[in-house]
């Protein structure tokens, strides 16, 4: 689960261009976690 910021924060990321393994990277996140919170799934 993202906290309200990191999917904010995730979403900002991918509008720029960002894969979702450089999002997870970025947020010490598993790449699973961010591309379900990318797709608006929680």
């Amino acid at each position: 689960m993202l906290a309200r910021e990191e999917d904010v924060e995730a979403q900002a990321l991918r509008a720029q261009g960002w894969s979702i393994s450089a999002i997870a990277r970025h947020l010490g996140r598993d790449r699973k976690t961010v591309r379900a919170y990318v797709a608006g799934c929680e």
